[in-house]
């Protein structure tokens, strides 16, 4: 039987601070017919890139949120731009909006694009872990990403080991609290709730 998802590991950062030229590309598939093998794969090397860049600053992994402060050399270049309408400032761009790592769940049956370079891009994926130069809002869109991608595990009733993990997640406009599922990340969720 062929599994309906993959793994996909994609980003770019600064091989070294203030060396905007010297980039590391990174974009790797893990595959394997049992996909939790394959999803625990792609965290492992996301891992093992993120303790190099650790060690470069003689740092040890300690939290995601901690990695995301000790990082910033290697995802900012520290400049900033900004939109002017006439002489008012409306708005700042983030230059280093590019930079980062990030993890993707792809659906094996995703469109296919391939740059010039040659570097296959899928439509169909959700973005289910990242780190970039803050910590920024994208962490709702990744956990919202994650209850669907464990409703994928659950439907095709693939194996997820002991990755499960229930969040309570209430709803604004009513006063009913919601329980969700999804597979563990380096981001703890809970604590970002709560702050």
């Amino acid at each position: 039987m062929s599994n309906l998802i993959f793994y996909q590991l994609k980003g770019t950062m600064f091989r070294s601070k203030g060396n905007e030229t010297d980039l590391i590309e990174v974009n790797e598939i893990f595959e394997d017919e049992n996909p939790i093998i394959a999803r625990e794969k792609a965290f492992n090397v996301y891992q093992n890139y993120i303790d190099v860049f650790l060690q470069g600053k003689e740092k040890e992994y300690i939290s995601y949120e901690q990695t995301v402060i000790e990082l910033k050399d290697f995802t900012s270049s520290y400049k900033r731009e900004f939109v002017k309408l006439g002489n008012e400032i409306i708005d700042e761009i983030d230059v280093d909006f590019d930079k980062g790592l990030s993890i993707y769940m792809v659906y094996e049956n995703s469109p296919i694009y391939q740059t010039i370079e040659g570097e296959k891009i899928y439509e169909n994926k959700l973005l289910i872990h990242f780190i970039e130069n803050k910590l920024s809002d994208l962490v709702w869109n990744v956990l919202d990403n994650l209850f669907e991608e464990f409703k994928v595990y659950e439907l095709n009733k693939y194996n997820f080991k002991n990755y499960k993990i229930e969040i309570e997640t209430a709803d604004p406009f009513s006063n009913e609290s919601n329980v969700k599922d999804y597979l563990k990340t380096p981001i703890d969720f809970y604590r970002i709730l709560i702050i």
